[in-house]
């Protein structure tokens, strides 16, 4: 490399942090392949308003949904894309914050987006809708976009040979 010259990483090299929750994604969903039944818990379900869908069983909403559905997800497809955004918007976020205040960030934005879903997922069977479950780790991911916009506002990022 010649003296002047920079170089425009498309993908930052991933740390501690985000690997782990790489790995934890991973583990969610090979647990879903391996055993469903397992999984059904640990969806974020809407609250029991007392409209369950005929002849299909569903857990109710426990507290633990709100973390443990973020580790869960729809498709392969899914995963990888929820994945490979937290793996180009979580690299840099982390540089400038220690681990622990990533992950801590990290964690209340699944937290937060959860209640949000949950809220709107109720409302929704209370109106007659499906209870149908959310999973996918868009509400970390998300939180971790803004926060790359905030911290990094003028980077130069390539998104799929489209330069932003």
């Amino acid at each position: 490399m010649q003296a002047g010259r920079t170089t425009v990483l498309m993908f930052p090299r991933p740390t501690r942090a985000t690997w782990a929750l790489l790995a934890a994604n991973g583990l969610g969903f090979l647990l879903q392949m391996v055993a469903p039944q397992l999984a059904v818990p640990l969806m974020l379900w809407p609250l029991d308003v007392g409209s369950h869908e005929p002849g299909l069983p569903r857990p109710d909403f426990m507290p633990w949904q709100l973390l443990t559905s973020a580790f869960l997800h729809a498709d392969a497809g899914h995963l990888l894309f929820n994945m490979l955004a937290l793996w180009m918007f979580g690299a840099m976020p982390q540089q400038v914050w220690n681990e622990k205040r990533f992950l801590t960030y990290y964690v209340v934005c699944v937290l937060a987006a959860s209640l949000c879903q949950l809220l709107v997922a109720s409302v929704v069977v209370a109106q007659g809708g499906p209870a149908v479950p959310t999973l996918g780790a868009s509400g970390g991911v998300y939180g971790l976009v803004l926060a790359f916009g905030m911290l990094f506002p003028t980077q130069r990022m390539l998104l799929f040979p489209i330069p932003v």
